[in-house]
């Protein structure tokens, strides 16, 4: 199992991601990871989950996004949704990620394609459990991928 909270609470941060909508940029905070360390990096996410919900994300930049080692806190994250063929996460990059990149979570038929991940700490694009079917991963680059720990 993964650690819920490896902060210990000694650093300062801003929890409020800047959101530019003209740009399609969501950023986190730049101030972590914490001074000499990389394992407390706490950045924003979006988690698309429920059976009814669609998620449908395009061109947008994600920076700064995930907290690190903390389970189910991705910058990408398909949570739970079942068959879902109309969600994907497309022509988008993900860059200084605190953790993972793309997760893919008890949803099935999701598309996620064409999208650049750089400087990213833990696994990139992920099946959580490993059940996930029918999921079209491709053309996606994942460069610069940090070793947890």
């Amino acid at each position: 199992s993964e650690p819920t909270d490896p902060d210990p609470g000694t650093c300062t941060y801003y929890t409020d991601p800047a959101y530019d909508g003209s740009n399609r940029r969501i950023y986190g905070n730049s101030d972590r990871p914490c001074p000499n360390t990389k394992l407390t990096g706490y950045g924003g996410h979006i988690r698309v989950h429920g059976s009814t919900s669609i998620g449908q994300i395009e061109g947008v930049e994600l920076y700064r996004l995930g907290q690190t080692n903390v389970l189910g806190k991705y910058p990408m994250h398909f949570h739970m949704i079942g068959d879902c063929p109309s969600c994907y996460f497309r022509h988008s990059s993900v860059h200084r990620s605190f953790y993972r990149c793309v997760s893919i979570h008890g949803t099935h038929e999701t598309h996620v394609t064409e999208n650049v991940a750089y400087d990213v700490t833990g696994y990139c694009y992920y099946l959580e459990d490993g059940v996930e079917e029918r999921n079209t991963i491709s053309y996606n680059l994942g460069a610069h991928i940090h070793l947890l720990g």
